[in-house]
């Protein structure tokens, strides 16, 4: 029987590398073949990886200023091409993510292949509660908006989440895009947060949301119904996966 392969997508830390290499062992365990997929600089972090090959990728960090953010663009291209190609020859069964830029090229790869991702819990963004238009709130779900601009995401998509609010971790979903369906022409990415069993004013709030598995990527529907009838599918899905 063939073994299965993981890709674990990670770098940029020894924090980020570490739980890797604890979730790479107990794969190993489990039979599985293990593939680490990061960049240089994440090499240097990476000896001693309970991995059967190491892969680098190009991958970058982008930033607001423009003059380094075009050539980071091109390098994340660049990495994100080559991790479909490498993800041609192995190819894996999973994709994990466990933060830090170099692993966006292989999690965005794993999107194009239609592979499964699995994204580390610790993987998360911090933001305060803003102003939104309440569009979702008329549709039955209430949701918190945060500011994240300054902060590393994951690829767009729908989610289930956690966030911790009033020093408890609470089950939720969150969709990461630009909401087509409603603003056609928005180009910034904003989070919002749709909180289950939850009944409160959070404006103004830091918010602190941990990613827990991609549910679906993000789309743009015909109109409001099909996209409340949608939202309750990811709830319902939501709820099964934080169960």
């Amino acid at each position: 029987m063939t073994k299965r392969v993981v890709v674990i997508a990670a770098g940029g830390t020894g924090g980020h590398l570490f739980p890797a290499a604890a979730f790479a062992e107990e794969m190993f365990r489990r039979d599985w073949r293990v593939v680490l997929m990061t960049d240089a600089r994440g090499r240097r972090y990476a000896e001693g990886f309970p991995a059967e090959r190491i892969e680098d990728v190009p991958a970058a960090s982008l930033s607001a200023n423009p003059i380094t953010a075009v050539p980071a663009a091109f390098k994340i291209m660049r990495g994100i091409n080559e991790a479909k190609k490498r993800f041609t020859e192995l190819p894996p069964a999973i994709v994990a993510g466990f933060g830090g830029y170099p692993s966006f090229p292989a999690l965005m790869a794993a999107r194009a292949h239609k592979v499964p991702i699995l994204i580390h819990e610790q993987n998360s963004v911090l933001g305060r509660v803003i102003e939104g238009n309440k569009l979702a709130r008329t549709l039955g779900f209430p949701t918190a908006n945060l500011d994240v601009q300054n902060e590393q995401l994951p690829p767009a998509g729908v989610y289930a989440v956690r966030a911790f609010i009033d020093g408890e971790w609470r089950a939720s979903v969150a969709n990461l895009g630009r909401r087509p369906t409603v603003e056609p022409d928005a180009q910034a990415l904003s989070l919002e947060v749709h909180v289950f069993d939850l009944n409160a004013d959070l404006y103004g709030q830091l918010i602190e949301v941990r990613f827990i598995q991609h549910l679906r990527d993000e789309v743009k529907f015909p109109g409001l119904d099909a996209l409340k009838t949608q939202i309750a599918r990811d709830c319902e899905r939501a709820r099964e996966v934080l169960a």
